[in-house]
């Protein structure tokens, strides 16, 4: 039984999607996939110059793993680069502490700590994806997610807990708690998730400093 894979930790998504030889046409079935890890990995390693030991211990794994990780993905860029073909950073298991978005207008990247973003801060379009992957989940798994949802349920306040009946055809990121005013979300959706874990998460370290059984 193969062994589960932990997330590792990140500090901010790439600022591109991958790459493309040039002069030769852009085929993504025979692009050489590079894990959002490995990026990671290559970033600390060979774009900042820190020791194994030093990006093992900021992506939280050990320094034999570290070691596996840089080497696929230096084997993937020799690949990509001696067959022509693409490389497409995509998947892994990894987590960032904020939220980060990318804006479809101006391509920019930017990150918040509040479970929703809503506009761009660059050009205020509001025409932005979640581009986190911290639990193996894609802007097209949140779209599917969403369209599954039918048209019931609630939009949840993550501040005080206030429901208020889901509007069809009306986002809940562009409702507002009528109690805190605070922008809502989804019950149940992937932002909606999100905060739950991270709640669930502060309660169990503050149990632990607590010295509360769990």
């Amino acid at each position: 039984m193969p062994r589960k894979k932990y997330h590792r930790r990140m500090a901010a998504p790439p600022a591109m999607l991958g790459f493309k030889p040039f002069g030769i046409p852009f085929v993504p079935a025979e692009g050489v996939s590079m894990l959002l890890e490995e990026f990671e990995a290559l970033r600390l390693c060979d774009y900042l110059g820190n020791s194994q030991e030093e990006a093992a211990q900021g992506m939280g794994v050990s320094r034999p793993t570290l070691t596996r990780i840089v080497d696929s993905a230096r084997k993937k860029i020799a690949r990509a680069f001696v067959e022509g073909r693409a490389l497409i950073i995509e998947g892994g298991h990894v987590e960032m502490e904020a939220n980060w978005y990318r804006c479809r207008e101006c391509h920019s990247l930017f990150h918040t700590r509040e479970e929703e973003a809503s506009v761009c801060p660059g050009c205020s379009s509001e025409n932005i994806d979640f581009v986190n992957a911290g639990t193996g989940r894609s802007e097209n798994n949140m779209n599917q997610q969403r369209q599954g949802m039918g048209q019931g349920g609630f939009c949840v306040c993550t501040k005080c807990g206030t429901q208020v009946p889901h509007r069809p055809g009306f986002p809940c990121k562009e409702e507002r708690c009528p109690a805190c005013q605070r922008t809502l979300v989804r019950e149940g959706s992937y932002h909606h998730q999100l905060f739950q874990e991270k709640r669930n998460r502060r309660e169990m370290d503050t149990k632990k400093e607590n010295g509360e059984s769990l």
